[in-house]
């Protein structure tokens, strides 16, 4: 048994095919324009190094401002060792939210 040749049934496939495409590229697309870093540190003291390495996430640093990658680390232990590194911060924020009080104390241990 043989479907017989039908050309809207080509262009509906087409169609579909193209939607998907377009949807997937912009998904894609969408996710890669991530604005800012994943994390925002503001120091009390500005640090002299430019670049911290805290796990996999690294951290640029001018001034008494650093920001960095994002870390397959939990963001507590990120800032935890951060803080070791440049001293006490002023504050810290992930993906734009920002510690807490209580949180950043915990940091700053």
């Amino acid at each position: 048994m043989t479907l017989p040749h039908n050309p809207a049934r080509h262009l509906v496939a087409l169609i579909a095919a193209t939607v998907f495409t377009a949807t997937i590229f912009s998904a894609s697309a969408a996710s890669a324009n991530t604005t800012g870093p994943a994390f925002k540190a503001e120091l009390a003291a500005p640090t002299e190094t430019k670049r911290h390495t805290i796990g996999d996430a690294v951290f640029a640093c001018e001034g008494d401002t650093c920001r960095g990658t994002s870390s397959s680390s939990s963001a507590r232990n990120v800032c935890v060792k951060l803080a070791r590194k440049v001293g006490q911060l002023q504050s810290f924020s992930v993906k734009g939210e920002a510690f807490d009080a209580e949180e950043l104390q915990r940091c700053n241990g």
